[in-house]
C-alpha cells in the first residue's frame, strides 16, 4: 500500500514539477535528459524481454543494465583515414574526367560529321581504357602497363574541334545574324507601307501594324545584344508568333501580288535567322566541348603528375587495413558467440577462416580468406588484453616498406555517458517486477525539471484488473 501511495505521489508531482525551463540552454538541457531517460527506459525493455521481468526495487541499475549499454569500439591506424582520403580523392578524380568525356560524347559529338564523329570516339574510348586500368589501381588490383598517352588523347580531341574554328564561325554568324534582322525589319516596313496603299479594313491593318512594329523592336533588340550595345527597354515577342497573328489578322485574299511577295520575304526571313541561331548554337556547343576536354586534360595531368604517384600505396596499405579490420570483427563475433575472447595460444587461423567464406543465393561458395591474407605480411599477432573486453591484432602490410598496422578492440560501457546528463538520478521506483516501474529523474537546467519515464500497460496489468 505505501509503495502504491509513493508511486502516486510521484505521478502527482511529475505534473507539477515537470516543466520547460527558461531559454534554449535549459531546453537543451531538458531535452537531453528526456533522451537519456528514454535510453534507460529501452534498457529496461531489454531486460524484460530477456528476464520475463522488470530488476526488484531496489536494484542497482548500473549493474543491472551495464549488458544493455555496452558496445564495442575499433581502434586502428590513425593514418588509415588519410589513405582513404587519397583513394576517395583519386576516384573522384578520375570520375570527374569520366564526366567530362561522357559529356562531350553526348553532346559535342553528335554535332559532328560521321568521320569526325569515329575519330573523336576513338580517342575518347582511349582515354575511358586509360582510366579503366588506373581504377585497378586504386583497388589495389594491380599496377597497370600503360600503353596510352592520355596527353595525346586529349590533344587530338582539341585538334578535331579546333580545326572546325567555332570562334570564327560564330563571329561570322553573328553578323549574318545582324543582317538578316535588319532586313526583316525593312520588309516589315515595307509590310506596313504596302498595308496603307491598300483599302483593307482599317482596325485590321492597326491590328496588324501593332503586332509588326513588336516583331521589329524584337529583333532590334537581338541586335543590340549581337553588337553588345546597351540594351533598351523594350517588349520581346515571338517574331513566329506574332507573324502566324499578322496573317490571321489580315485578309489575305484582298493582297496583291506584291503584298504576297513581303509577307513571304518576312516568313522565309524569320526561318532563316533561326536556322542561323541553330548553326550558331552547334557551334557553341563547341566551344563548350573545348573548355569540357581542356578541364579533363588539366585533371589528369594533375593525377599522373602527384596524385598517381602514391595512390597504389595507399590502396594495398587501406585494404591491409580492411582486412584487419574484418579479422577483428571475426574475433568480436566469436565473443558475441561464446561470452568471452580465443586464449592467446588458440588457434586463431580456424577461428577466423569459416568467417570469410560466403555462401551466394545461388548456393556457390566464396572463400575470402586467403584474399585479405594476401594483403599482409604473414599473419598477425594476437594479444587478448582481458579475455571479455579487450584484444589487440597487429601486422604488416605486404608492400615494400612493410608498413606496420593494428586493429584494437575494446568493450566499452555508456551508461556514465548516459546518466551525465541528469542531475539526480535516475531513481527506480516498481510496486510489482512482473508488470510495472517508475522512473525519474533531474535535468541540469536552472529549475532542476523533474523528468519521467514509466513502463508500458502490460497484459498482467490489464488482467489483474
Amino acid at each position: 500500500m505505501y509503495k502504491k501511495i509513493l508511486l502516486l505521489s510521484l505521478a502527482i508531482l511529475t505534473v507539477f514539477a515537470c516543466q520547460r525551463g527558461g531559454g534554449y540552454r535549459d531546453m537543451a538541457m531538458i531535452t537531453d535528459a528526456k533522451r537519456s531517460l528514454r535510453g534507460v527506459k529501452n534498457a529496461l525493455e531489454e531486460y524484460w524481454v530477456d528476464n520475463a521481468t522488470y530488476p526488484e526495487e531496489g536494484a542497482d541499475l548500473e549493474a543491472v543494465l551495464k549488458p544493455y549499454f555496452l558496445r564495442v569500439r575499433y581502434k586502428e591506424n590513425e593514418d588509415a583515414a588519410i589513405h582513404a582520403a587519397s583513394i576517395q580523392n583519386a576516384r573522384n578524380q578520375l570520375d570527374n574526367i569520366t564526366n567530362l568525356l561522357a559529356n562531350v560524347k553526348r553532346q559535342i559529338v553528335p554535332r559532328l560529321d560521321s568521320s569526325l564523329q569515329v575519330k573523336m570516339l576513338s580517342h575518347i574510348e582511349g582515354v575511358q581504357n586509360l582510366i579503366s586500368q588506373y581504377m585497378l589501381e586504386i583497388e589495389a588490383i594491380e599496377i597497370p602497363q600503360v600503353g596510352i598517352d592520355a596527353e595525346d588523347e586529349f590533344k587530338a580531341m582539341l585538334d578535331i574541334l579546333k580545326e572546325m574554328n567555332p570562334e570564327l564561325v560564330i563571329s561570322e554568324i553573328d553578323d549574318n545574324l545582324v543582317r538578316k534582322g535588319q532586313e526583316i525589319i525593312q520588309s516589315l516596313d515595307e509590310l506596313k507601307k504596302r498595308m496603307a496603299e491598300r483599302l483593307l479594313d482599317s482596325v485590321r491593318v492597326a491590328n496588324a501594324t501593332y503586332k509588326a512594329d513588336a516583331i521589329s523592336r524584337t529583333f532590334k533588340v537581338y541586335e543590340a545584344y549581337l553588337t553588345h550595345q546597351p540594351l533598351a527597354q523594350a517588349e520581346v515577342v515571338i517574331p513566329e508568333r506574332e507573324f502566324e497573328n499578322i496573317e490571321t489578322v489580315l485578309d489575305t485574299l484582298a493582297f496583291d501580288s506584291l503584298l504576297i511577295q513581303v509577307m513571304e520575304d518576312i516568313k522565309g526571313g524569320i526561318n532563316q535567322y533561326r536556322s542561323l541561331e541553330m548553326r550558331k548554337d552547334d557551334m557553341a556547343g563547341l566551344l563548350s566541348g573545348i573548355q569540357m576536354i581542356k578541364r579533363a586534360t588539366a585533371i589528369m595531368s594533375k593525377y599522373e603528375g602527384t596524385i598517381r604517384k602514391n595512390v597504389h600505396t595507399s590502396a594495398i596499405i587501406l585494404e591491409a587495413n580492411v582486412a584487419l579490420h574484418k579479422m577483428a570483427e571475426a574475433i568480436e563475433s566469436y565473443r558475441r558467440e561464446t561470452g568471452i575472447y580465443p586464449s592467446d595460444d588458440a588457434d586463431l587461423d580456424s577461428i577466423l577462416h569459416p568467417r570469410f567464406i560466403e555462401i551466394t543465393m545461388g548456393g556457390d561458395t566464396i572463400d575470402r580468406y586467403e584474399e585479405n591474407l594476401s594483403y599482409l605480411d604473414g599473419f598477425p599477432s594476437y594479444l587478448v588484453v582481458d579475455p571479455t573486453s579487450r584484444f589487440e591484432l597487429r601486422a604488416r602490410v605486404a608492400n615494400e616498406a612493410r608498413t606496420p598496422i593494428f586493429s584494437r578492440v575494446e568493450i566499452v560501457s555508456d551508461w556514465k555517458k548516459v546518466v551525465s546528463a541528469f542531475a539526480q538520478g535516475p531513481t527506480y521506483r516498481t510496486i510489482d517486477p512482473k508488470v510495472t516501474y517508475f522512473l525519474t529523474a533531474t535535468a541540469k537546467d536552472s529549475r532542476r525539471t523533474l523528468i519521467c519515464e514509466r513502463s508500458p500497460v502490460r497484459e498482467e496489468k490489464k488482467a489483474k484488473k
